[in-house]
């Protein structure tokens, strides 16, 4: 499953079994999610921590044609949404801090361009007159 390199860095081989990719990039995932809110969380940091190097995670996730730091803004901005759209926060800072943002200019782009509605929309939604 794993080629030895002569630096001793161990990385996937290509010809790996999908089904072990599809395991070993669900594991870093896993590991991802308990972390959303960490703003230093990178994507060395990731790799350390499943014990795989950055090129074989990036390779993981490429197969799904992402990034695992696009992966992990997708999954933080997507936490923020269900925070605010769920009242589990009262202010759109919090939604963006919260989960790891830490420029709450760029959050707020973000997740307009994302989701086609600013976080403060979710915060205030139109009621439907009935």
């Amino acid at each position: 499953m794993f080629a030895n390199r002569g630096s001793g860095e161990t990385s996937m081989r290509d010809d790996a079994p999908d089904a072990v990719k599809v395991r070993d990039r669900s594991k870093a995932a896993d590991h991802d999610e308990p972390h959303l809110q960490d703003p230093e969380l990178t994507a060395e940091r990731i790799a350390r921590a499943n014990h795989i190097a950055p090129r074989t995670l990036n390779r993981l996730f490429a197969a799904d044609g992402t990034t695992p730091i696009r992966w992990l803004w997708q999954q933080r901005l997507s936490a923020s949404f269900t925070a605010l759209a769920e009242g589990q926060v009262s202010q759109v800072t919090d939604a963006a801090m919260n989960f790891g943002f830490n420029d709450l200019s760029h959050f707020s782009r973000a997740f307009k361009k994302t989701f086609g509605c600013s976080p403060q929309s979710l915060k205030h939604p139109t009621r439907a007159k009935l």
